[in-house]
């Protein structure tokens, strides 16, 4: 997953979403009277998780760009 993410970020976000919403609706299913809580976790772990792919994207940015400056 690691490879997935770092390789081919839009890929493992459309996973990640297609993941989220399979959960969330059996979340509501299961918890349907107090399905918050774990709606919540799991709106927590998505924030995580995206925030990780932008950092992670950012530093990959900066790499490429400081490869390029020592190679000219």
């Amino acid at each position: 997953m690691y490879k997935l993410i770092r390789k081919q970020p839009i890929i493992a976000l459309v996973l990640l979403i297609a993941l989220i919403w399979f959960c969330w609706s059996k979340i509501f299913d299961v918890y349907s009277d107090n399905g918050f809580l774990p709606a919540f976790g799991l709106f927590i772990c998505f924030v995580c998780f995206f925030r990780a792919l932008t950092e992670m994207v950012k530093r990959s940015k900066a790499k490429v760009e400081s490869e390029g400056v020592e190679h000219e």
